[in-house]
């Protein structure tokens, strides 16, 4: 399933910059084309700002925001079913050295 829906969405150009998850785009790689591009903007003696969000809710938001982005990418019926069902009455967890951390966000 993974092979299939990474072509389908590859081939639609929807993961564009997604850092993070993708082969050759790690957040270390992230950083360092926002820290390039701060410097290239003061270079040119722009105002440079930044708005930094507290991302631990963001995993609150997933159900509200999956369905609508899985049906704009053209991921309908018995698959977008079968994700969404997935995704029903699961907890994020952290495990560190063998000790757990359950991160109290109902998905």
């Amino acid at each position: 399933m993974y092979s299939r829906l990474f072509r389908h969405l590859n081939g639609k150009t929807i993961l564009v910059e997604q850092f993070g998850f993708m082969k050759n785009l790690t957040t270390e790689k992230a950083t360092c084309e926002l820290s390039n591009e701060i410097v290239s903007a003061l270079n040119y003696r722009f105002i440079v700002g930044g708005n930094f969000c507290d991302l631990a809710g963001a995993f609150k938001c997933v159900n509200d925001i999956l369905p609508p982005k899985l049906n704009c990418s053209g991921i309908t019926d018995k698959v977008y079913k079968w994700i969404i069902s997935y995704r029903r009455n699961r907890y994020p967890r952290v495990e560190i050295k063998n000790e757990n951390f359950n991160c109290n966000v109902f998905f």
